[in-house]
């Protein structure tokens, strides 16, 4: 874990800048896996449309699924039982529900850095605010939980926790972090 923060004054206004960062490790999404082998992730996507085209075909040529070579789907390549290198396509339906099973497919790296908090102030000058006898008075334009700026997690948060104990690295339906935006006024008497 890395933090930085910056603040940064000009005459009457100020900038605050945090982020937070973490390089390595990684992280389990239950989310990502139940899905992908649902249908409901866009990477589900990948030859659905392809396959139901194929399937189409199929059907209007009248041929049964064991006689039929599909035309599209899920593009694999490998090697048949003489050795030799063959490409088929599979079903894209069957190959994600079979897929979410394989826990390094939904393992993820958990490097981040995130925007934690940005804030613009702006304070009035000295002889305005003791006139209304006042010893300061600002106003700022806040934001915290803004995003990230880098991540590798497909619609997560990498922070995201099945709890804080023994659970760690492990995403299961994780509600997204908070964003707060909004102005903020102090005054000093």
């Amino acid at each position: 874990m890395l933090g930085w923060t910056h603040a940064l004054t000009f005459k009457n206004f100020s900038i605050y800048l945090a982020l937070d960062s973490q390089i390595g490790g990684s992280i389990y999404s239950t989310s990502y896996s139940s899905g992908s082998a649902s249908g409901t992730l866009t990477n589900s996507l990948l030859g659905r449309k392809a396959w139901y085209n194929s399937e189409k075909d199929r059907i209007a040529l009248g041929y049964r699924p064991e006689e039929w070579i599909p035309t599209g789907g899920v593009s694999i390549s490998g090697v048949n039982e003489a050795g030799a290198s063959t490409t088929t396509f599979l079903n894209p339906e069957r190959y994600f529900s079979r897929l979410s099973g394989i826990n390094e497919a939904n393992l993820f790296d958990a490097s981040f850095i995130r925007l934690t908090e940005i804030s613009l102030s702006y304070s009035l000058p000295k002889n305005w605010v003791s006139k209304i006898n006042l010893n300061a008075c600002s106003f700022s334009l806040f934001g915290s939980n803004l995003g990230y700026l880098l991540r590798n997690t497909p619609g997560f948060s990498p922070q995201a926790s099945l709890s804080s104990g023994k659970a760690q690295g492990i995403e299961t339906y994780a509600f997204p972090t908070t964003r707060s935006i909004g102005l903020k006024a102090n005054f000093q008497l």
